[in-house]
């Protein structure tokens, strides 16, 4: 218990870290980052607040992207402070690797992607930059496939050296599956179920089964939270893309990542025989989800 305690503590750590970077109100952090640690899914409840199976894969994967984000923001730091980033990057990634292959779902492959396209987009504006490898989009990028190669490393070590001194199972299991549109929608609904709405506690939004949860019961409250979080991601993540422009450097990096992990998730967990059956593997992404939402509330100007 007391471990599962400092999980939860070192988890609300790493989101007020992220959000300490991206210089949001303090106020404001703390109710995200406490809502982190609430049950606000069956599924989360079980597997990362009373059984914290994800919550290390939560907070270190927030620890790389916070790390990464304050070594873009600061175009004035010194070489030795940049040498300490990539270090701790670096050890990190490593320590991702040694635990598998999961993190390249989240945070390590969509955050290469995000830092490809951003660089790209980048240069394709301004051709003129290609060169000026001192500018933040080119941090981004170069941290970036500094954790996807220390998490390699990390992971061949795990292949070749702890899968032969300790028993543990490993992922050769998985292979490719069908594509289906189906598959892609049913694991958005999966990902968006996270945050509370059930069927007699089960998170298949797609099931064609009758619920037998009366709508004034516990859970049927706990469905009507899960629902309203449910538009509110979707909502804020439309809103946010088409005011991608009016975001600031780090917020859009927060927005691009978020899709792309969307996307690794999509195609690993729904398009592969392994990891397709297995909804509680978006937990991770929950914690970053309120990222979202908070730059969202952030930055959003409403006029009714």
């Amino acid at each position: 218990m007391i471990g599962s305690v400092l999980l939860l503590i070192l988890l609300v750590a790493s989101y007020l870290f992220v959000a300490k970077v991206m210089d949001f109100d303090n106020s404001e952090s703390l109710i995200f980052a406490t809502l982190t640690i609430c049950p606000i899914g069956y599924l989360y409840f079980e597997f990362v607040i009373f059984g914290s199976f994800y919550v290390n894969y939560a907070y270190l994967s927030l620890l790389m992207i916070g790390v990464i984000l304050m070594h873009v923001k600061n175009d004035d730091i010194s070489r030795k402070k940049y040498l300490i980033n990539y270090i701790i990057v670096i050890f990190i990634g490593i320590t991702m690797g040694m635990t598998g292959l999961k993190y390249a779902i989240f945070p390590v492959g969509p955050l290469v992607i995000a830092s490809f396209i951003v660089l790209w987009v980048y240069i394709h504006n301004n051709p003129e930059k290609i060169k000026e490898f001192n500018i933040r989009q080119y941090r981004l990028f170069f941290s970036s496939v500094a954790a996807a190669i220390s998490f390699v490393a990390g992971l061949i070590f795990n292949m070749t050296v702890l899968t032969n001194n300790y028993s543990f199972e490993t992922q050769s299991y998985i292979e490719w599956g069908e594509f289906s549109f189906t598959n892609i929608m049913k694991g958005i609904f999966e990902y968006l179920s996270q945050f509370g709405y059930q069927f007699d506690n089960h998170i298949w939004l797609l099931s064609r089964e009758t619920s037998n949860i009366s709508c004034f019961s516990i859970q049927g409250i706990a469905n009507l939270f899960g629902i309203i979080m449910a538009v509110s991601i979707v909502f804020s993540v439309i809103r946010l893309i088409k005011r991608y422009s009016d975001l600031n450097f780090l917020q859009q990096i927060i927005v691009v990542v978020f899709l792309c992990s969307m996307f690794t998730g999509c195609v690993m967990f729904n398009l592969t025989r392994g990891y397709d059956t297995c909804t509680q593997y978006w937990s991770p992404l929950v914690a970053f989800t309120f990222l979202i939402l908070q730059i969202e509330i952030s930055t959003e100007k409403y006029s009714f």
